[in-house]
């Protein structure tokens, strides 16, 4: 009975090491995982910023291209585009 004992006693702290074992494997691929997605998201915070940056960087350079002050003189100077010297008639549409 004693040998019985023995085996219950050995098969159950080899049980025990095992469900240890698998539990601090499982918190340190845990904690392994949760490192890697923190890098992720910091990575992917600093990508943000910068398209934020830039996403100013393109309204501005857009609200300057499509200005009045901008346009016209480009249209004058690169295109030779004049205004007409004579008002505009008007147009009438018969419908």
């Amino acid at each position: 009975m004693s040998k019985e004992k023995d085996k219950i006693s050995g098969a159950r702290i080899f049980i025990f090491l095992l469900i240890a074992v698998a539990l601090i494997a499982a918190y340190i691929w845990n904690s392994f995982i949760v490192d890697r997605r923190a890098d992720e998201i910091v990575k992917l915070e600093r990508k943000l910023e910068q398209l934020k940056i830039e996403k100013l960087f393109l309204e501005a350079r857009y609200e300057k291209l499509v200005s009045v002050n901008y346009v016209v003189p480009y249209a004058q100077q690169k295109l030779g585009l004049a205004f007409p010297r004579e008002k505009p008639k008007e147009i009438e549409v018969k419908e």
